[in-house]
């Protein structure tokens, strides 16, 4: 049970050395963007804690229908605390974040501040996400493989991997998206270059 925590933390940091890998030595993506391994990380694992906050509230009031039964409480409690579990794990991947931008030369400034607003702006709408897909799987059970796929789209339509700035013709477009604002003033934010 100690190795499952563990692979909690270690999953994103080897997606991120894939990713990092694939997308600096092979394809050139990063070439020009400043700390692009820290903003690649930063990107990766704020969105895992949403696809892991939103995935795990889909059929999280199904799997509890037994205690929901027999207990009255406000049913939203349910994705709430998913959400939270979530956050947790965001937490201890973001201390892991912190030391490799540290290690990597982004010096402390006044706009990492603007990581609490932006991170919590993840949370509610995660957790707002969740609490909807929770409710919609209860009377429409193909509501999981649907919110998969919508994942995978939303993964690629949120400038993780690459800066939205470096597309300037589809750059608002791509800010309709509440996800790439969110990342992408969180590369202004902690690594404070223009992007």
């Amino acid at each position: 049970s100690a190795l499952g925590y563990a692979w909690s933390l270690v999953r994103p940091l080897l997606f991120f050395g894939v990713i990092y890998l694939f997308f600096t030595q092979i394809v050139h993506v990063g070439r020009g963007v400043p700390y692009y391994g820290v903003y690649l990380l930063t990107g990766i694992i704020l969105w895992n804690y949403f696809a892991e906050a939103t995935g795990n509230c889909v059929n999280c009031l199904v799997a509890r229908e037994g205690i929901l039964r027999k207990i009255r409480f406000p049913r939203m409690v349910v994705p709430l605390s998913v959400s939270l579990t979530a956050a947790f794990n965001l937490a201890m991947n973001m201390i892991v974040v912190l030391v490799f931008a540290l290690a990597s030369g982004v010096s402390p400034a006044l706009s990492w501040l603007e990581l609490l607003p932006i991170i919590l702006g993840f949370m509610v709408l995660a957790t707002g996400i969740g609490m909807f897909l929770s409710v919609m799987y209860v009377r429409f059970r193909d509501i999981a493989p649907i919110w998969e796929v919508a994942s995978q789209v939303l993964f690629y339509a949120t400038p993780i991997m690459y800066v939205a700035g470096n597309y300037k013709q589809y750059e608002h477009y791509a800010m309709l998206n509440p996800l790439a604002t969110l990342t992408t003033q969180m590369g202004h934010a902690f690594i404070h270059d223009p992007f």
